[in-house]
C-alpha cells in the first residue's frame, strides 16, 4: 500500500470515528497516535472567539438568524490586522465561517465546518463596520452547502466564502 492509500485510509477511519462516535481517546493509526473527540462532546461554553460572550479577547458578535440565514455587524479591532490598518485575511475567514454556521443554526441545525473556501475581493480596514451575512444553499444527508459574504454599508463586497458544513446532531 502506497503513502496516498494510507492517507486516504486514515481520512476514512477518522471520519468514521467522528460519524459513529468512537469515543474520546487515543487511537493508533498506522503507527501514529491520534486523539479523537466524539461529536457528542461539542458543547457551547460561550467562549467562541467570534460569538462567545464569555471570551475576554473575542469579538462577541451577536447574530440575527432567519430560516437558513444569519447576519451580523462586525468592526475588526486593530489587533486583528495583518498589514497596517488592514484586517488579517484569517480574521475575515473566521467571521465568514461563523456566519455560515450561524445560518445553519437559524434552521435548528448544529454543525461544524468541513471545508471552507474564501475569495478576498478588497482589503478590509480595521476600525470600520462591515456586515457579514450567510445562508444555507442546500442540504444533503449530513452535509450542508453554504455561502457567506462580508460587505460595507454601501454594499461593496470585501470577501466571499463557500463552505461544506457537517451536521453533528
Amino acid at each position: 500500500m502506497g503513502l496516498p492509500d494510507k492517507r486516504a485510509a486514515a481520512r476514512r477511519l477518522v471520519f468514521r470515528w467522528f460519524r459513529e462516535g468512537c469515543g474520546q481517546g487515543l487511537h493508533r493509526l498506522h503507527g501514529a497516535l491520534v486523539y479523537t473527540y466524539p461529536m457528542s462532546t461539542f458543547a457551547d461554553d460561550h467562549r467562541c472567539f467570534v460569538c462567545g460572550q464569555e471570551n475576554p479577547v473575542g469579538l462577541k458578535l451577536r447574530f440575527q438568524q432567519g430560516e437558513g440565514t444569519a447576519e451580523t455587524t462586525v468592526v475588526f479591532p486593530s489587533y486583528l490586522q495583518g498589514w497596517q490598518d488592514t484586517v488579517h485575511g484569517g480574521a475575515l475567514a473566521t467571521v465568514l465561517d461563523e456566519v455560515m454556521v450561524q445560518a445553519a443554526m437559524g434552521s435548528g441545525i448544529t454543525c461544524v465546518t468541513a471545508e471552507i473556501t474564501v475569495s478576498f475581493k478588497k482589503p478590509a480596514a480595521t476600525g470600520l463596520p462591515y456586515v457579514a451575512s450567510g445562508k444555507i444553499l442546500e442540504a444533503r444527508g449530513r452535509l450542508l452547502a453554504a455561502e457567506g459574504e462580508l460587505r460595507d454599508g454601501a454594499g461593496v463586497v470585501y470577501a466571499r466564502a463557500t463552505a461544506k458544513l457537517f451536521k453533528i446532531e
